[in-house]
C-alpha cells in the first residue's frame, strides 16, 4: 500500500525535482495546484522509489489517481496504483487526467486491461508566451482593440508585479469577484477564494508570481501563476472586476513571462463562456485529457 498523505510545503523540492524529470505539461501536476486544492478535493501524495504518486480521495478511499512521474518504469508504477487500490478495497476508481501520450503508454503495457474515455472539460489550453505577449496578426485584432479601448478609458492604468505591498489589493479584487459571481451563479464560484488566500500566505514558498492591475488608482484585476516545469508555467487565478480588465492583465502577465515559452491557462470546466474565451486566444495546443478505468 502506498503511503498517501496530504502534501506539505516542505514536499515542494523533492516533488519538483521528480516533475522536472518528466515531460508533463498539465496544470494538474503543478505543485502549487496540488497544495492549494488539497483540502477541497482531498488530494494526497506518496513518494516511492523515484516516483511521485497523486490520488484523490473520498471517504478515505481513492476515487482517482494521476499518472505517476519521476521514474522510468511505468509498468511498475501503474502496478503500484492497482495494488494500492486493491489493498484499500477501492473498487470504483480511475486513473485520470491522462494525456494522449500517457494513454498510448498504458495501452502498450496493459493491452486491454483498461477502458479509456476522453474528459473534454478537463483539457488544458496551452499558449505560446510570444503570442499572448505580442498579440500579432489578424487573429488577435479584437484583443488589441479591447486593450486599446481600456487604455483610452484609463490612461493612467498600471500593472504592478505581485509583492507583499499589494497582496491586500489582489485579495480585494478576488473577494469582490467571488462575491459578485456567488450572487449570479451560486456558491461554487466563490469556492476558490480560500485557495487564493492561502496562495498569498505561502506565496514565496510555492514559487508564485503575478500582478495587480490598477485603474484610476484602484485595483481592478489580479493574476497569480507559477512554474509547472521546464519552460511552461500555469496561470492559477485571474480575476477582473472591470470591463477590459481580463484582456489587459492577460497581456501584461504574458509580457512579463520572458523566461517561459508556454503558458498553460488550465481547463474550461465545460463552461460555454469560458471555453469561448479560451478559444478566442488561439491556443498553441489543447492538451486533451482522458480517464482509464480497469476492466471488471
Amino acid at each position: 500500500m502506498l503511503d498517501f498523505r496530504k502534501p506539505v510545503i516542505d514536499d515542494k523540492f523533492i516533488y519538483q525535482t521528480a516533475l522536472e524529470r518528466s515531460d508533463f505539461q498539465g496544470c494538474d501536476c503543478s505543485f502549487a495546484n496540488i497544495y492549494l486544492w488539497r483540502n477541497r478535493y482531498d488530494i494526497k501524495i506518496a513518494f516511492k522509489g523515484d516516483y511521485v504518486f497523486i490520488a484523490y480521495f473520498d471517504d478515505e478511499k481513492p476515487v482517482g489517481y494521476s499518472m505517476p512521474f519521476g521514474g522510468n518504469d511505468t509498468l511498475w508504477a501503474i502496478n503500484e496504483i492497482l495494488t494500492d487500490a486493491k489493498d484499500r478495497n477501492a473498487e470504483d476508481f480511475e486513473i485520470g487526467l491522462l494525456t494522449e501520450k500517457m494513454v498510448d503508454e498504458i495501452k502498450s503495457l496493459f493491452k486491454d486491461r483498461f477502458v479509456f474515455e476522453e474528459t473534454r472539460d478537463e483539457a488544458d489550453y496551452i499558449y505560446l508566451q510570444e503570442d499572448l505577449a505580442k498579440l500579432r496578426g489578424k487573429k488577435y485584432h479584437g484583443k488589441r482593440n479591447h486593450i486599446s479601448q481600456f487604455l483610452r478609458n484609463y490612461p493612467n492604468c498600471e500593472y504592478v508585479p505581485l509583492s507583499r505591498d499589494n497582496f491586500s489589493d489582489a485579495l480585494l479584487v478576488a473577494a469582490k469577484w467571488c462575491n459578485d459571481r456567488k450572487d449570479i451563479d451560486g456558491e461554487e464560484f466563490g469556492s476558490d477564494y480560500p485557495a487564493i488566500e492561502e496562495a498569498f500566505l505561502y506565496f514565496n514558498s510555492l514559487g508564485l508570481f503575478g500582478g495587480v492591475l490598477y485603474a484610476d488608482g484602484k485595483a481592478v484585476a489580479m493574476t497569480v501563476a507559477s512554474k509547472i516545469r521546464g519552460d511552461i508555467c500555469d496561470v492559477h487565478f485571474e480575476k477582473a472586476v472591470i470591463d477590459g480588465g481580463y484582456a489587459v492583465i492577460n497581456n501584461e502577465l504574458a509580457k512579463s513571462l520572458f523566461d517561459y515559452k508556454y503558458i498553460n491557462r488550465e481547463e474550461d470546466m465545460g463552461l460555454e463562456g469560458l471555453r469561448k474565451s479560451k478559444l478566442s486566444y488561439k491556443p498553441y495546443t489543447i492538451l486533451k485529457k482522458y480517464s482509464a478505468k480497469p476492466v471488471k
